[in-house]
C-alpha cells in the first residue's frame, strides 16, 4: 500500500533553495488561525515553477494545470477532483457553515447539480467535514488545537480553553489529517488548512527564540482569550511572557514534553510531502533541520541536581538534547533524582538514560528508552528526506551522523515492549507508534527499513496492539506494508472507526460496567471496572470520551463525564483521513463537496 506521506513531485523537490540551519523567521500572523504569510491554495497558481502535466484543483470546479511552463485555469463543466475535471466528483473549497464575501459554505452534489444536506450521523465523510467545521469554529486558540470548556451544559458560551499542555501535539496531528485529506482528495480547502496549521506550528517552533525548542501554545501578550491558566504571567514558571517575536510580543507555554514533538513532527512529515507550496515546504524543512542540528550537538551543560532535598552543582555531558535557556535556573538545567528524573531547562531525547544518571550518582545500569530511539530515527529521516537534492552539504552532514547512530537506535527501539497496566501510561504507545510509522515509511536502506518496518513496527508493536480495536494504529501500520494488508484486518478497523460518534465530542458520562459483552472484568484492575485487558477491548462506539481516543487504554468502562467539556475530534479526523489516504476506506459521500453559495 502507499505510505501516507507519499512522494514529492519534481518541482517540489527542486524549488527550495539552501536550507538555513537557524531558521526562525516571522510567520507574520497574529490572527485566529495563524495563517501568517504562508500561501494558500488560491495563491498557488502564481507559483514561478511548474512542470508540464502537473495539475490541481483551485476551487470546487476550477482546474489549474501546467501548460508550457505556466499555470492555466480551466472551469470544469462538472467539478474538479484530484486535479482533473469530472462529471461526477468535486473538491471541498471551504468548511461547511463558514461565511465570507463568497457566501455560505454548503454541501453540493455535482451529480444532482444541487445543494444537499450533510449527514454526519450516516456518512463518515460528512462526519469528518462536521468535525473539521467544529474544530475551526470552537477549538482553536491562535490556530492551535485546544479543548473547549463551556459555562454550562447548554454549551452556549465558552468559559475557557483547556488542554493547552497538549495543544502543539494535537495541532500537529490535525496538520497530518489535513495533509492526508489533501493527498486523498486534492481539496483546495485541505491545502489552505494545511498551510494555516503549518504556520501555527512554525510559530510554536520559533516563538521561544531558542533553536529547535517547541512551545506548547503561544498567544499575543495582552490577548484576552480565556485559558485554563487564568493568570498565566503571575508566578507560573511554565509560561514565558512578553517575548519578542515577529515584530510583536507573545506569551508562550513551555516545559514542553517529548510527546508534543511527536505530534508536531508527524504533521510536518505529512505536510511537507503533501503540499505543493514551496513557502510551506521551506519553513517546514528549516524547522526540522534546525531540530536535527541541535540534537547532533555534544554539550557540556551546567546543572543543579537535587538528591534527597540537597541541591548539588554538576556539569553534565549531554547529547540529543535541545536547550531551553529561558527555563533554566541561574543558567543551569535542573533535575531532581527520585522523581521523574526529568531535565528542566532542556528537552532531551536520550536513548539510554543510564549514562546521564551515572554522571549524577557515580553508577547506573542501562536505562534504554525505545520511544526516544524511534523519535531520533524519525526526526533524522525527515531531515534527510527534506534536504535531499536541496542542500548537499547539510544533507551529507546529517547522513554521516545518521549512519553513525541509526543502527544503535534500532537496537534500542527493538527493546520496545507492551504492558497493559490497566491502561495507565497507554499514551506512551501512541507517541512511540507514530514515530515508528514515520521512520518506517522514510527509511531508504533496505536492511534498516526491514528492521523498523517489519521487525519492530509489525513484529513487536502491531503484534502487541492489534487486538485493541485501534483503527488509527491499523491504518498507519497498513500504510507501511510492502504488500496489501489483510482485508479482514482493514475491514475490522473500518467497522470500528464507523462506530465513532458524530460531533460535537461532548464529554458525556459512560457506564458499560454491566454490559455482558465486556464481562468478566479484569480482576487485577481494582480502581474501576475494566474489560479484560488481555482479550476484551471496548468497541470504539462504547469508549469513554477523551481528548484523543487512540492514546487512551481501550478497556475503561465507566466515566462520570463533564457535559461542559468538548474535545476537538482530531482523533476522528486523523484516523479517517489516514484510512482514505492509504486507500483503506472508500468515500461514502462521493460526488459531493463543500462549496461557496451566494
Amino acid at each position: 500500500m502507499m505510505a501516507l506521506a507519499g512522494c514529492a513531485s519534481a518541482e517540489q523537490k527542486n524549488g527550495g533553495g539552501t536550507v538555513d540551519l537557524g531558521v526562525g523567521g516571522d510567520d507574520g500572523g497574529t490572527g485566529g488561525n495563524g495563517a501568517g504569510d504562508l500561501a494558500t491554495a488560491a495563491d498557488q497558481a502564481s507559483a514561478p515553477v511548474c512542470s508540464d502535466g502537473d495539475a490541481y484543483c483551485k476551487s470546487w470546479n476550477v482546474r489549474t494545470s501546467c501548460v508550457g511552463g505556466a499555470w492555466v485555469d480551466e472551469t470544469c463543466a462538472g467539478g474538479c477532483a484530484n486535479g482533473a475535471c469530472s462529471a461526477s466528483a468535486c473538491s471541498d473549497e471551504c468548511a461547511l457553515g463558514d461565511t465570507s464575501a463568497a457566501g455560505t459554505c454548503q454541501l453540493w452534489d455535482v451529480g444532482q447539480g444541487a445543494f444537499v444536506a450533510p449527514d454526519p450521523a450516516g456518512r463518515m465523510h460528512d462526519r469528518a467535514r462536521d468535525y473539521d467545521r467544529l474544530l475551526r469554529a470552537n477549538q482553536l486558540v491562535q490556530g492551535a488545537v485546544c479543548n473547549a470548556e463551556y459555562s454550562d451544559a447548554t454549551r452556549a458560551t465558552i468559559a475557557f480553553y483547556a488542554g493547552t499542555g497538549d495543544s502543539a501535539l494535537w495541532t500537529g496531528t490535525a496538520l497530518a489529517a489535513e495533509a492526508w485529506r489533501l493527498r486523498a482528495t486534492g481539496a483546495p480547502d485541505a491545502a489552505d488548512e494545511l498551510s494555516r496549521h503549518a504556520a501555527t506550528l512554525h510559530r510554536l517552533l520559533n516563538v521561544a527564540g531558542e533553536p529547535g525548542y517547541l512551545a506548547r501554545l503561544a498567544v499575543p501578550t495582552g490577548d484576552t482569550t480565556p485559558l485554563e491558566t487564568m493568570n498565566r504571567c503571575s508566578n507560573n514558571a511554565d509560561w514565558h511572557c512578553n517575548s519578542a517575536y515577529g515584530g510583536g510580543a507573545w506569551d508562550w507555554l513551555g516545559h514542553t514534553s517529548r510527546d508534543a514533538y511527536t505530534g508536531v513532527m508527524l504533521g510536518l512529515d505529512a505536510a511537507w510531502s503533501a503540499t505543493r507550496d514551496e513557502s510551506v515546504r521551506a519553513a517546514i524543512r528549516g524547522d526540522v533541520v534546525t531540530i536535527a542540528a541541535e540534537l547532533m550537538k555534544d554539550r557540556m551543560v551546567p546543572a543543579t541536581v537535587t538528591i534527597s532535598g540537597i541541591p548539588i552543582p554538576k556539569t553534565l555531558s549531554l547529547t540529543n538534547v535541545i536547550l531551553a535557556p529561558a527555563e533554566m535556573t541561574n543558567g543551569r538545567v535542573t533535575i531532581t533524582l527520585g522523581g521523574s528524573n526529568e531535565l528542566y531547562g532542556a528537552r532531551e531525547f536520550v536513548t539510554d538514560f543510564g549514562p546521564v544518571l551515572s554522571q549524577l550518582t557515580g553508577a547506573s545500569p542501562p536505562i534504554p528508552r525505545p520511544g526516544s530511539a524511534m523519535m531520533l530515527g524519525a526526526f533524522f529521516s525527515m531531515a534527510l528526506e527534506m534536504t535531499d537534492g536541496v542542500d548537499a552539504a547539510t544533507h551529507q552532514t546529517l547522513l554521516d551522523y545518521y549512519n553513525a547512530h541509526a543502527d544503535a537506535w534500532l537496537d534500542v527501539a527493538a527493546q520496545w515492549s507492551f504492558a497493559a497496566s490497566c491502561g495507565d501510561g497507554y499514551y506512551a504507545n501512541h507517541i512511540a507508534y507514530i514515530m515508528a510509522y514515520v521512520w518506517a515509511h522514510l527509511e531508504k536502506d533496505a536492511t534498516r527499513g526491514a528492521r523498523i518496518r517489519d521487525a519492530i513496527l509489525d513484529g513487536k508493536m502491531w503484534a502487541a496492539l492489534s487486538y485493541q480495536k485501534n483503527p488509527y494504529f491499523a491504518f498507519l501500520w497498513g500504510a507501511t506494508r510492502t504488500g496489501t494488508p489483510a482485508a479482514a484486518t482493514i475491514a475490522a478497523a473500518n467497522a470500528q472507526l464507523a462506530g465513532f460518534p458524530p460531533g460535537p465530542r461532548v464529554h458525556v458520562a459512560v457506564d458499560h460496567s454491566a454490559d455482558a459483552k465486556y464481562l468478566p472484568h479484569d480482576a487485577s484492575c481494582t480502581s474501576e471496572p475494566m474489560a479484560d485487558t488481555a482479550t476484551s477491548a471496548v468497541d470504539v462506539g462504547d469508549r469513554v470520551i477523551d481528548d484523543f481516543l487512540w492514546q487512551r487504554g481501550p478497556w475503561r468502562l465507566q466515566d462520570g463525564g463533564n457535559p461542559n467539556e468538548v474535545y476537538p475530534g482530531v482523533d476522528y479526523l486523523a484516523a479517517y483521513w489516514a484510512a482514505r489516504a492509504g486507500g483503506f476506506l472508500a468515500d461514502d459521500a462521493a460526488g459531493t463537496c463543500a462549496r461557496w453559495a451566494k
